[in-house]
């Protein structure tokens, strides 16, 4: 060979070996692993067991709160770089209110050809962002994309939670009528008994009542949110269903169940470390204060000011109705 094109033939390959090592340096300064373009993943995990370590990271959300979970996704994440483990952490991240970084991860994931399953969820989970930014139509076209692609693996029990979904955006819209009724499709996929729990239909069956002023219906609908988070061993929803229960304790008249409701929902969300979901706490101190006869001036101006940021409509019906309400 030409000595001429040997040298040239040596320097292509060096470069070759610097370009390969730098992309490697860079890729283990990210907290996102690489992969091929047909989307396999170089990871350490099989998908039984990345599967079971999200198992484990779920439970510990459950029993210990998204704080506690986010920190084991990150680091069973970093060790195994496995799109299942990212998307657990996504989830942790929008519970623990980095909705960016959540989009951030979800968009990763959906950009290296997850399979339908995860990319499902990818959909579904993007549908609670947008919920949470008052992006109301974007959160329906998420949960509509989810909803079609749980339809293609007969995935009953995800079928449940997208129109679950669909139902809180017309909750956030104030359209109560649209929301009862996703709310009573979804609970025809309980009747095939693929639905685990009820929790969350019981808890926007509560939020339509109120819609509808009908206090009474929706603190039966708070009692049974509250036993079926109970039952399954859920404590951050747990916490949330003493929160809405004090709340329509309140308005149809126990005040003395309304504090004990509202003390044990503060003390559970405090201790999980869930302050984005202590408002509704607050709104009941409102309320109770107000039939004891006092103001809650602090209290009053914190919720407007998470009204304003969250655009959040349902806690700003609840502090109109109690403008103006009497105390039973």
């Amino acid at each position: 060979m030409n000595i001429k094109y040997l040298l040239m033939f040596i320097a292509l390959v060096q470069a070759l070996i610097i370009a390969y090592f730098l992309g490697l340096n860079r890729h283990h300064s990210q907290p996102r692993p690489s992969a091929t373009p047909t989307g396999t993943l170089f990871t350490t995990l099989t998908k039984e067991q990345a599967d079971q370590s999200y198992r484990d990271g779920m439970r510990l959300l459950t029993e210990e709160g998204p704080a506690r979970a986010q920190a084991f996704f990150e680091t069973r994440f970093q060790e195994s770089g496995h799109l299942t483990l990212l998307y657990g952490l996504a989830w942790t991240q929008y519970l623990n209110q980095d909705q960016a970084a959540a989009e951030r991860n979800l968009v990763y994931i959906l950009d290296h050809q997850p399979d339908t399953e995860l990319a499902a969820h990818c959909h579904y989970l993007q549908g609670y962002l947008a919920l949470n930014q008052a992006r109301h139509q974007d959160a329906i076209n998420g949960f509509e994309a989810a909803h079609h692609l749980y339809r293609l693996r007969d995935k009953q029990n995800n079928l449940f939670k997208c129109e679950i979904g669909m139902a809180s955006a017309a909750v956030f819209q104030r359209r109560y009528e649209r929301a009862d009724e996703l709310l009573n499709i979804a609970f025809s996929r309980f009747e095939s008994g693929k639905v685990k729990h009820l929790g969350h239909f019981y808890h926007l069956k509560a939020k339509v009542s109120f819609g509808r002023k009908r206090w009474a219906a929706a603190r039966t609908f708070a009692e049974k949110e509250l036993a079926e988070f109970e039952r399954i061993g859920d404590a951050l929803n747990t916490g949330v269903a003493y929160g809405d229960l004090a709340f329509f304790r309140g308005l149809t008249g126990d005040l003395a169940g309304s504090l004990a409701a509202n003390t044990e929902a503060e003390s559970r969300l405090t201790q999980l470390q869930a302050q984005d979901k202590l408002i509704q706490t607050k709104i009941n101190r409102i309320l109770l204060a107000h039939c004891e006869g006092r103001t809650e001036d602090r209290l009053v101006e914190e919720v407007r000011a998470h009204v304003e940021a969250q655009n959040d409509l349902y806690a700003g019906e609840q502090l109109e109705l109690l403008e103006d309400w009497e105390c039973p």
